[in-house]
């Protein structure tokens, strides 16, 4: 076992969180530091503790710093199995970037089987992704601009069957180009690795991957089976986030935690 998964392994035995020396590892509400004042542009119902909007800000900071020789401008968001918290920190992510003024942003529902951001940002389901993937229409047109500034959304469209399909397509490549030239950073909020190929295909799309560990919950044996999936399908695991304490989860998220 690295040394990586030891330190995470203690870290959901005992519900603390601690930085490494490679990649990044997030515990929300692990400093509490002078506090952080988040931007007036963020709405109400998107704030979080400061504790925890600093913790993002973090993520967002060693992501840019960490060994990777190109910036990662395509982000994975997925964890092992469903209910690690992946759109509540894809979410969070995409605010704490979006937030610093200096990165236009698009937020990905890739997470087909379980949707999420539509509810969380009060968007309709459909236009969304798989519409846009089956289409052959302009990629702009399903893009929903969200109430914070620099943060635009696009939702996971109508279900469909097979969405591993879609995402091997032409298309989502021609996607992943448009968002490239179009914005500063996109992140994938995808299914959870181990029950799904889809997200599988996604991380080898992502310039990163980040993978969400639900505290006192996730096994490690889960996210070390997750973890060799990612690395052998050639994907770059950047970091591991431990997520999921209910005191930390902002109000309009506790409905999905």
């Amino acid at each position: 076992m690295s040394k990586n998964f030891e330190v995470l392994e203690k870290s959901l035995r005992e519900g603390t969180g601690s930085g490494t020396g490679t990649g990044a590892l997030a515990h929300a509400g692990l400093t509490r530091e002078a506090a952080l004042v988040q931007p007036a542009t963020i709405p109400p119902r998107f704030r979080v503790p400061d504790d925890v909007a600093e913790e993002f800000i973090k993520l967002k900071t060693n992501l840019a710093v960490g060994r990777s020789a190109q910036p990662l401008r395509v982000i994975l968001v997925t964890g092992a199995k469903h209910g690690d918290g992946t759109s509540t920190v894809a979410s969070n992510l995409a605010i704490a970037y979006a937030a610093d003024g200096s990165h236009r942003v698009l937020l990905i529902d890739a997470a087909f089987h379980r949707p999420a951001l539509h509810r969380i940002f009060r968007f309709p389901r459909d236009p969304g992704l798989t519409d846009l993937l089956v289409g052959t229409g302009d990629f702009e047109e399903p893009l929903k601009a969200s109430p914070i500034p620099d943060l635009t959304v696009l939702t996971a469209g109508r279900p469909y069957g097979n969405p591993t399909r879609l995402l091997e397509g032409e298309r989502f490549t021609q996607l992943l180009a448009f968002a490239r030239e179009r914005f500063d950073v996109t992140i994938l909020d995808a299914s959870p690795i181990l029950p799904y190929s889809d997200a599988r295909v996604l991380a080898t799309k992502a310039d990163g991957c980040l993978l969400v560990i639900q505290a006192n919950h996730t096994q490690i044996s889960a996210v070390e089976r997750s973890k060799r999936q990612l690395v052998a399908m050639g994907a770059k695991v950047v970091g591991a986030v431990i997520s999921r304490q209910r005191h930390f989860v902002p109000e309009f998220l506790h409905e999905w935690v």
